[in-house]
């Protein structure tokens, strides 16, 4: 098989002429133009596009001249524009979705047109201003911690850099018109400032977006926009503001960071996300109904694991990586009229060598080749995303089935969402899928869905597995000199073991494992109810994470490792066993509805996975309570028990040095910040599932169950398969069942950042029948508001129970009991998230005679 370098921008294969259909034509040059590019120009003037004017597009379409796709993907890398000119008297204002650019003085230069006429961008130096309207009060909130201003009503800040990437002829029209006085467009055209050609480095290298090739994919796309604005401000440095109509939530405002290349590549600290205008409901928030412009429907792949990979066996099980050959026909259908590009994900290692279309044409694939500005990659990566041009624009509902044919070096497994193109454009749907593996000599593989034939011929062994019910994510393990072990217990699904015999791994050690996952399998059937796949399936990967597919898991190797040496290690396999086994119930059984939401199936897997092993291990109760304490400091920023087994005091050192700018739980993978770009997992999977904990503690008391929650989630879990789950979906069950005001509360804990700090002090009364508790909150808005438990210990050994609600900069109140009390303690299990200082409990002897002391 040969390793030759792949080519990623010029045409590989039949150099049939092809290009994106060109772009709006500015009101200058129009005279100039065709028939055809008038056509275009009232094509992408019209709100909609219907059949009738589609077809009219296409017969115009295959009338003019193509321009070459690569040579106009090439000039707009080039950012070659027009010497500088004024903007003249009368400043330039451009509203776009909510943002407002003035340009009160200083120079521009527009991007040298398309072939078309298409000015497609400009850079500016001078005196500007830049609002933004933010209608979302959480969105708002997060805004205000990023710039530190409490008072901000909206962002309104002065520019003096601004440099723009845009498909939306609006925008640039007033400038074209400039240009055209002053006789500019024509040349001649010079090289960009040093910062403009920064600016698209820190784009193209931290955060994956290759604006290039997204202008020519908005517009290729009838009545597709798309902007992407970044400007210096003088408070914060550059922030980039963009409008991507592919996107669920098309608004966003990032904020630029030095961030290290090697460990957060796609890294950029997220300030804004909104939906459009036209989209959002009447609180300014995103609405529930998905976005996207193309769905994968149907995956036939071809796989061939026959070729050793240039990198030398790694990990437990020595598992050498094998150079994968992938051939894979991707079956889309488009979700809107006009569709001419598609934008599609795939891993940046990836060597695409060709892209065709069901008739055997090859397309124009634009994909920046990020290994050439990178030195910590290899030449040959890259950009994740990239745009495949279709030979012709489709009707909503209409499908196209595109070749694609690349290399990929894989350890022994095949991660999910990125080993594959994925055409979801930021929306994650169901799909079905066939594999036909080729493997090596003593080499098996294993996949999600069903094998359903395999053999030998003239090229060596192949297995053919089928995914025939739809599934968001698949993937495969295959590993040499494997060994497969299946068990059958009662009352759950069978489970199957694989994993190779190489290195540290044996035969015992893998099927060792099995007690690890039929624990806590029976456990989550005995908590949730049935999954909804009928087997199991567990992969052993080389690699420091696991993954949860529809009845397959890979499951890191490390697992069947002994142990740490120094640290306590009784509980953590069983946590990672069983995270990764509730995912078929909170991910695949019940899925968030985005990503948003994402939060639910994470911090309940992870909460399932911790109940499981309290109630699974020896002394259950105290790893209970360390996952509780290692997932508290972790939050807090707190370095205490960082030899907990549990503990990741790396993170905790990271999230106290960002303490004021860790972000809500709801905002996902959205919860990366400037110096932490793994706040991901302390924020979606730590504070996550220790709200859960607190939300079980609360309904505990408050109900007087201790199955109310348990309860809960079994109902959740019956919701069965076609369910989304939202956030408020959770509050509303809540709501059913219990008269606390959720509502209150997860606009505090999931919605907002805050994590307050408090100082208690427990004051027990004369009789020992009532406490006075004083609790300082500090560290979150005067009106942040929660709940918490009290516990007295009675004198004749029983105990007492109460809710108080804490709220604003001090709450003092008297809380009676109706027996004598010994000892009066807030929040004795750490229930709530908070940051505790102070006393916390007090004994009735001690105080009552301090009390007497102190009254002479």
């Amino acid at each position: 098989m040969q390793t030759r370098a792949v080519p990623q921008i010029h045409q590989v294969g039949s150099q049939e002429g092809h290009g994106c259909t060109s772009g709006v034509p500015v009101a200058a040059r129009a005279s100039k133009g065709s028939p055809a590019i008038l056509v275009l120009v009232a094509l992408i003037a019209a709100p909609l596009v219907g059949p009738a004017t589609l077809a009219a597009s296409r017969s115009a379409e295959k009338e003019r001249a193509e321009p070459d796709a690569f040579a106009e993907y090439e000039q707009l890398r080039a950012l070659h524009g027009t010497p500088p000119f004024g903007v003249g008297e009368d400043h330039l204002v451009f509203d776009f979705e909510g943002a407002r650019f003035e340009l009160e003085a200083g120079e521009i230069s527009l991007q040298q047109p398309l072939r078309s006429g298409a000015v497609t961008g400009f850079w500016f130096e001078g005196d500007g201003r830049f609002v933004l309207d933010v209608p979302d009060e959480y969105e708002l909130s997060q805004l205000r911690r990023f710039t530190r201003d409490e008072e901000l009503t909206g962002l309104e800040v002065s520019f003096d850099r601004l440099f723009v990437q845009v498909a939306a002829p609006e925008l640039v029209r007033p400038l074209t018109a400039l240009a055209a006085e002053r006789e500019l467009l024509d040349g001649p055209w010079g090289a960009p400032p040093y910062w403009v050609r920064g600016r698209q480095t820190a784009w193209l290298l931290e955060q994956h977006h290759d604006p290039a090739s997204r202008v020519l994919a908005a517009l290729s796309t009838f009545g597709e926009r798309y902007l992407r604005a970044v400007l210096r401000i003088e408070e914060h440095g550059w922030v980039t503001f963009s409008f991507d109509a592919r996107r669920r939530e098309e608004i966003e405002l990032l904020h630029h960071t030095r961030a290290n290349l090697a460990l957060a590549p796609n890294f950029g600290e997220s300030w804004l996300s909104l939906d459009q205008a036209s989209d959002r409901d009447e609180d300014g928030r995103a609405a529930p109904e998905p976005g996207g412009f193309s769905a994968l429907e149907h995956l036939d792949a071809e796989i061939e694991l026959l070729e050793l990979g240039e990198n030398p066996a790694s990990g437990f099980g020595a598992n050498h990586p094998i150079d994968a050959r992938i051939d894979v026909a991707a079956r889309l259908r488009s979700l809107r009229d006009g569709l001419g590009a598609v934008v599609l994900q795939l891993d940046p290692r990836s060597r695409i060598e060709r892209v065709r279309s069901a008739s055997g044409r090859t397309l124009p694939v634009l994909r920046f080749p990020r290994g050439e500005l990178a030195n910590h990659l290899d030449d040959e990566w890259g950009n994740r995303e990239f745009v495949v041009l279709l030979e012709e624009p489709l009707r909503a509902g209409e499908q196209v089935t595109l070749q694609l044919e690349y290399l990929l070096e894989l350890s022994n497994f095949a991660p999910g969402l990125s080993w594959h193109p994925n055409s979801t454009d930021y929306e994650l749907r169901p799909f079905t899928a066939s594999m036909l593996f080729r493997l090596r000599d003593r080499y098996d593989v294993l996949a999600s869905g069903q094998e359903v034939d395999s053999g030998r011929d003239e090229r060596g062994e192949w297995s053919r597995w089928e995914m025939q019910r739809p599934s968001r994510i698949v993937g495969f393990t295959f590993a040499r000199y494997a060994h497969t072990a299946r068990f059958e217990w009662d009352g759950v699904p069978p489970l199957t073991l694989f994993g190779t015999t190489g290195g540290y791994l044996s035969v015992q050690r893998i099927e060792d494992l099995s007690r690890f996952f039929e624990g806590n399998l029976r456990c989550l059937v005995d908590l949730l109810g049935p999954p909804d796949a009928e087997e199991m399936v567990v992969t052993l990967i080389n690699a420091g994470h696991s993954q949860s597919f529809e009845g397959f898991l890979q499951v890191s190797e490390n697992i069947a490792k002994k142990g740490r040496l120094g640290v306590a290690v009784h509980g953590t396999k069983e946590l990672l066993a069983a995270h990764e086994l509730a995912h078929q119930w909170w991910g695949h059984k019940v899925k968030p509805d985005s990503y948003r939401d994402a939060w639910l199936a994470e911090a309940l897997a992870e909460y399932s996975a911790a109940l499981c092993v309290r109630d699974s291990v020896d002394d259950g109760e105290r790893v209970f309570a360390d996952i509780v304490d290692a997932f508290r400091n972790e939050v807090h920023g707190s370095t205490a028990g960082a030899f907990n087994a549990f503990a990741r005091p790396g993170l905790s050192v990271r999230n106290r040095f960002e303490r004021d700018r860790m972000p809500p739980i709801s905002h996902g993978y959205r919860a990366a910040v400037r110096h932490n770009p793994f706040a991901v997992v302390s924020t979606v999977y730590r504070k996550g599932a220790l709200v859960l904990h607190m939300i079980d503690q609360l309904l505990r008391i408050e109900t007087g169950s201790r199955d109310a929650f348990l309860a809960l989630l079994r109902r959740l879990s019956d919701r069965g398969v076609a369910t989304r789950l939202r956030t408020d979906d959770l509050m509303h069950e809540l709501e059913a069942v219990s008269e606390l005001d959720w509502r209150l509360l997860f606009e505090q804990w999931v919605h907002r950042a805050e994590v307050p700090t408090w100082r208690s002090q427990v004051t027990i009364g004369p009789q020992a029948r009532s406490a006075l508790l004083r609790i300082e909150q500090r560290d979150a808005a005067p009106e942040f508001t929660s709940w918490a438990p009290v516990r007295a210990t009675l004198r004749d050994g029983g105990f007492e129970e109460r809710l108080i609600q804490v709220r604003g900069l001090e709450t003092e109140i008297e809380v009676r009991f109706e027996g004598v009390v010994d000892t009066v303690e807030i929040d004795p299990g750490f229930a709530i998230p908070v940051r505790q200082r102070g006393g916390r409990s007090a004994r009735a002897g001690e105080l009552h005679r301090s009390h007497r002391a102190a009254g002479g």
